[in-house]
């Protein structure tokens, strides 16, 4: 990502949206011991050195926190796909254990009174094809869970 301002200069950061931002090696909230959007949030802005609100960076930290979130209005085979890569980070994980911190974590977006995108562009762009998702992984993480307790 590049980002430019006449004010500040130009500078690029490198991000690796791949799986960096969902490991709970880079944020122990994404472990499941928190399941929030505020937290998770929280901590995406505490893994910056910088302090990029104080500089005048605000904007490109939305910017920064929706890109992270855009990934939930994948087309839905993309976002199970996405998933799919999340649960190899958690392979040590039983599956009904990881399903039910999955659904926690999802279904907190996808509450009606959670704000998922910062700009406006990008809630406009992203918002109803996220929330497609997400209704349609949680109906689908609900049917796992008690397949797997009925076993």
């Amino acid at each position: 990502m590049r980002l430019d301002d006449g004010k500040f200069g130009k500078f690029s950061v490198r991000l690796d949206f791949g799986t960096s931002l969902h490991s709970s090696q880079t944020c122990p909230r994404r472990s499941g011991l928190a399941n929030n959007h505020e937290q998770t949030q929280s901590c995406l802005q505490s893994a910056f050195i910088w302090r990029m609100s104080d500089d005048g960076f605000a904007d490109d930290l939305d910017l920064f926190l929706d890109l992270d979130l855009s990934s939930l209005a994948l087309p839905w085979d993309e976002f199970v796909d996405d998933l799919a890569r999340i649960r190899t980070e958690f392979s040590w994980a039983p599956e009904v254990v990881f399903c039910s911190i999955q659904l926690q974590i999802l279904d907190n977006y996808a509450k009606d009174d959670v704000r998922l995108y910062r700009r406006a562009e990008t809630s406009r762009k992203w918002r109803d094809a996220a929330r497609a998702n997400l209704e349609r992984c949680v109906r689908e993480l609900q049917k796992r869970i008690a397949e797997l307790s009925s076993v």
